[in-house]
């Protein structure tokens, strides 16, 4: 009997998200941005939550790290498994299943130069939940180590004006108002907290200091538009160059599908 909702979701999810135009433009910028940081830092190590299919433990892999990996879906962890294995990384990546919240369970005295939350997990917790878990985070960065945190704020602006535009008002405002929302998988549910910039730094607490905010997804129409919009290669090519120009304003990171926070622990 499965215990998370996200195992019914990840036979799909590479098909739905992975694959998907917009996410592979999104997670193209977020490699991008820890590529440059990992050529510029003396990265060996790297601790991840949320790891969904195991697509960026194994980019960091193929990068030279050694990579710990957790999500707390057990069908998600038994793909990144097999996607490990078909690229001969089995032993640079140790995965486990384990929820947001809690830890890898092998982690014990070590230390890691970059954390990675990537796409929305810290989203499936509440303010004092992360507060909690970056409590626990310290004692495993050292002074200087990063946290790369992407998730999705409680306003983007295309998606809004897209559902409005085709008169869809409930979707429109679906980020908006009271949280969490509700998220349902198979009769099972969980709970979604929106975040901007800001709720975050001052939920990790004064250990860390932010580096750099990136808007990720700003111009990305809304889904349903997805697919057809996307598959234009001129409306593609233009919405590329857009991402290109809008991830240069850290104003936008507050109202875009997803934001890139870059933290560095200073105490």
């Amino acid at each position: 009997m499965s215990d998370s909702p996200f195992d019914y979701l990840a036979e799909n999810y590479d098909k739905d998200f992975t694959e998907s135009l917009s996410g592979k433009m999104q997670r193209t910028s977020v490699w991008k941005y820890i590529e440059n940081l990992i050529e510029n830092t003396r990265t060996e190590k790297a601790l991840e939550m949320g790891c969904g299919t195991g697509e960026d433990a194994i980019f960091l892999a193929k990068k030279g790290i050694q990579v710990w990996a957790s999500d707390p879906s057990i069908r998600m962890i038994e793909i990144a498994n097999e996607k490990a294995r078909q690229n001969n990384l089995q032993l640079s990546i140790h995965f486990s299943q384990t929820g947001f919240e809690n830890w890898h369970p092998d982690i014990q005295g070590m230390q890691f130069q970059l954390f990675l939350a990537n796409f929305a997990c810290l989203n499936c917790l509440p303010p004092d939940k992360i507060e909690a878990a970056f409590r626990k985070l310290n004692s495993h960065i050292p002074i200087g180590g990063r946290a790369i945190l992407v998730l999705l704020p409680p306003l983007s602006v295309f998606e809004t004006l897209g559902f409005f535009s085709r008169l869809k008002f409930r979707k429109a405002f679906r980020r908006w108002g009271p949280q969490p929302k509700k998220f349902s998988s198979m009769g099972m549910t969980q709970g979604i907290w929106y975040y901007t910039p800001k709720q975050i730094q001052k939920i990790v607490g004064s250990d860390w200091a932010l580096k750099k905010k990136i808007p990720l997804g700003f111009f990305l129409p809304p889904g349903g538009l997805h697919s057809f919009l996307l598959n234009v290669k001129i409306i593609y090519k233009i919405i590329v160059k857009l991402e290109t120009i809008a991830a240069k304003v850290n104003f936008l990171s507050g109202f875009s599908d997803h934001f890139l926070i870059d933290l560095e622990k200073t105490k």
